[in-house]
């Protein structure tokens, strides 16, 4: 796992769309033929408030469509907020609108 490396919004902001945009194989992954996304930085978006988003977009075998899924975790330093760790995630895109 990479070293949590907390950023302004802005600059998550910025380098969202990297993350998002070329298809990461779930077949190739289960079989060993990807990189662990959490192992690379493009895909690794660490907020000051501790929370980290592992996002991408991933192409699975069976399905005819692509899915955006975004993984979340709180860096051990950083206490849980109260209203639970979703519904921090549920705000922290938020800064990824276009809007």
């Amino acid at each position: 796992m990479l070293p949590f490396w907390p950023e302004e919004d802005d600059a998550l902001r910025s380098r969202f769309p990297a993350a998002i945009s070329d298809p990461y194989s779930v077949a190739d992954a289960l079989h060993g033929g990807a990189e662990v996304l959490a192992h690379q930085r493009r895909h690794v978006l660490d907020f000051r408030n501790g929370l980290r988003l592992i996002a991408s977009k991933d192409m699975h075998p069976d399905a005819a469509t692509i899915a955006a899924p975004a993984s979340d975790c709180f860096h051990p330093q950083h206490q849980i907020p109260r209203s639970s760790a979703f519904g921090c995630m549920l705000n922290a895109p938020a800064i990824f609108s276009t809007s």
